[in-house]
């Protein structure tokens, strides 16, 4: 089951999060041998990093997340209670024309996710229309295109609020109207979180 409403400020303050912390230790130095730990306010939708080498730790009120570096997430889940943001990446990929291909997915245990994606598209050798969806088993979660002109990429980005009942995979699938259309730089991100409003 999916739902389409998500409380605004409550996704805008998680995606964000997420995006700042990934950036911000993107360039530092990985503690733990890879591993970024973190911590998740559900009830404020904060994330923080922390360093758990200098004794860093989640408070009462948070639940730890942790990551690896690459985007891997550490392990999938270990109880109902507990699951790691799971990151997939891929670079170029060439695009089927007319035909989704699958660029990134990420397998889902049950329950309640914020799942973004992204994908750069770009055909050199013509202008083309390019076209992608999130989906999971059940169909769409959601879909946008664009075009890509003289040489210039067209960036798709999605976001969606995603209800599993049993385990699944999310994916971000595209296609093009041309025939030499490519996808670089592509990634979903899936957070589990507490509620959806």
């Amino acid at each position: 089951m999916i739902s389409p409403f998500v409380n605004g400020s409550r996704l805008v303050t998680v995606s964000l999060a997420l995006s700042v912390a990934l950036a911000t230790t993107a360039g530092a130095t990985i503690p733990s041998g890879g591993v970024i730990h973190g911590c998740f306010n559900s009830r404020t939708g904060q994330l923080r990093v922390i360093d758990v080498d200098k004794g860093a730790s989640c408070l009462a009120s948070e639940t730890a997340l942790d990551w690896s570096q690459n985007g891997q997430s550490v392990e999938a889940w270990s109880d109902a209670n507990d699951f790691a943001p799971s990151v997939a990446r891929n670079t170029a990929t060439n695009v089927s024309d007319w035909t989704l291909t699958t660029l990134v997915a990420v397998a889902l245990p049950a329950g309640k996710f914020v799942v973004t994606a992204k994908t750069a598209l770009l055909d050199q050798n013509e202008n083309s229309t390019v076209y992608c969806a999130l989906s999971d088993s059940a169909g769409v979660i959601d879909w946008s295109w664009d075009s890509s002109f003289d040489d210039e990429p067209a960036t798709l980005a999605f976001e969606a609020a995603v209800t599993l009942s049993s385990p699944d995979t999310v994916a971000l699938k595209c296609g093009s109207t041309g025939a030499t259309t490519s996808a670089d730089q592509s990634k979903i991100a899936a957070v589990k979180v507490g509620a959806l409003h």
